[in-house]
């Protein structure tokens, strides 16, 4: 969280909602907002999720943290809740 209070630019990036958890209450202890991507696995069996329905899932739980921004990209899913 250091390094996120330095450079507030930081992105994170997510593939379960344990790490979510995680990175809340670290974000709410050290009081910043943390910039989240949610990995997608692109079928190399690597890291990341595997269905559009885990990346959705994912995307309203940083959604709904108050301590989270879902980071937006043109062509990239968007969160429901994207008013730009």
């Amino acid at each position: 969280m250091a390094l996120v209070a330095y450079a507030p630019d930081t992105m994170i990036v997510v593939d379960n909602a344990r790490n979510i958890e995680a990175l809340s209450q670290a974000a709410q202890s050290s009081d910043v907002v943390l910039a989240v991507l949610v990995d997608i696995d692109l079928g190399f069996g690597r890291t990341g999720v595997l269905t559009h329905d885990a990346v959705e899932e994912l995307a309203r739980q940083i959604s709904a943290g108050p301590t989270y921004q879902v980071c937006r990209s043109p062509g990239i899913w968007r969160s429901p809740s994207a008013h730009t």
